[in-house]
This record gives structure tokens, sequence and C-alpha cells, in this order.
């Protein structure tokens, strides 16, 4: 197990026993059933219009064929539109750079049902700025080729894919973020360090926490030089 998963499991472990000790407070005689992972499971009688990596085009109210896992996160939009969207960006970009890259669907229910986020000219040009603002205070530097934004459109079922015009305004944002260096962590313009785990993310992390993340890191690296050093030497007979 590497020291990422080591400290999700350590998390979910005191998430587990902070639910037992809440259920035993609220509920002496019965206990409610616990959920150890927040796992959806797509309706396969549903999937029409469902993403794909080159998807052109969703259908409203159908479902989606990803799932929230520790690479899909589904955000029904609103927060975009909040004070929220600042923290929003910071949270889920570092999570995201520092645990492997991953997938934003906004316009997506939590279980899955596309609903679309009404956007305009305007509205997308001002999510550009403030998502480019945000990750420039980012440290290591985080270059423009390492997030993106697409912008889905979202039918309804009367249109055709080959003819409609979007005259609905209504998309899919679809936010992308590629996995970080390997030696290095990334954190907010604030100084937090978030990782990412199955369908939620994990932090701010620690200093403790950083510390080992750190180690490890240094640990890796110069066992790569090593490996690296070694498949140099040429053995002559």
């Amino acid at each position: 197990m590497g020291l990422l998963d080591s400290l999700l499991a350590r998390w979910r472990s005191r998430k587990r026993s902070a639910d037992d000790s809440n259920d035993s407070i609220e509920n002496k005689d019965k206990k409610r059933p616990r959920t150890e992972s927040y796992t959806l499971t797509p309706d396969s009688k549903n999937s029409s219009g469902a993403s794909n990596k080159d998807c052109d085009y969703y259908y409203y109210g159908h479902r989606v064929s990803q799932t929230e896992s520790r690479t899909y996160e589904f955000k029904a939009g609103g927060v975009l539109f909040g004070r929220e969207i600042n923290q929003f960006i910071q949270k889920y970009a570092s999570a995201f750079f520092n645990s492997g890259g991953g997938v934003i669907l906004a316009g997506v229910t939590d279980d899955g049902i596309i609903k679309g986020v009404g956007c305009s000219s305007s509205d997308k040009d001002r999510f550009h700025y403030i998502f480019s603002d945000e990750l420039k205070k980012f440290r290591p530097n985080v270059s423009e080729g390492m997030w993106s934004i697409r912008y889905i459109p979202v039918l309804f079922n009367d249109q055709r894919p080959k003819s409609f015009f979007n005259t609905n305004n209504l998309y899919v944002m679809e936010i992308k973020f590629s996995k970080g260096k390997t030696d290095e962590i990334y954190e907010t313009g604030n100084h937090q360090v978030y990782l990412r785990q199955e369908g939620s993310v994990y932090g701010p992390l620690k200093p403790m926490e950083l510390k080992k993340i750190v180690i490890a890191k240094y640990k890796e690296a110069k066992s790569s030089q090593k490996k690296e050093s070694t498949s140099d030497v040429v053995v002559l007979d």
C-alpha cells in the first residue's frame, strides 16, 4: 500500500470511528446502516446520450456512463455561480494534481443525471478568468496545459444532434485536471494541500502528513535515480 493510500485509509478509519460514536449517541437502540465508500451505480436502461471521452453532446435527464470515483466528480453547478467558486477551484485542483488527475462534470447530479448548467458567453469568459487567476497562485506553477474547461451542449429529446443549434445555452462543463509532476506537491495560494479519494476530497493535509509525503517522494526520486544509473552501466566481457 502506497503512502497516499495509507493516509486515506487512516482518514476513513477515523471517520468510521466518528460515525460509530455518533450512531451510539443518537440511536442507542437502533444502529443506522453505514456506507463505507460512496460509489454510484449507473442505470444501464437510461444510458443513452451518456458521456464518453469524445462526447459531443448530452441528452437532458439521461444518465452518464461514469460513476463518481477517484477520477470523476459530479456537481450540479450552483457552486460555480456562488462566492465559493475560488475555494472550490483550490480544493479540487490541488486534489486532482496530487492524485493522478481527474474530471469534474458540472451540470450532473450526484446520482449521475444530466441537468446541465446555463452558461452565456460572458459566463464562459468569467469562468476561464477565475480558474486561470486562481491556478496562477498555486505552487509549483501550473501551466495552461494542465487544466481545461470544455462546454458540451445538452439537448432535449426532440432535438437532433446533427442539425440542432444550441439556443438552450445549457451545457455540461467538463473540467479536466491532469496529473501533476510525480516529484511535486501542489499547494493552493493559501498554502493548503488536498488529496483525492474515492468520490471525495481529503484535506487540507496536516503538517505531519505533508512531512511524510515529502520524505516518501524524496525516497522515490532517489530510488528512480539509482535505477537509472544502474541501467546506464555497460558490462564488458
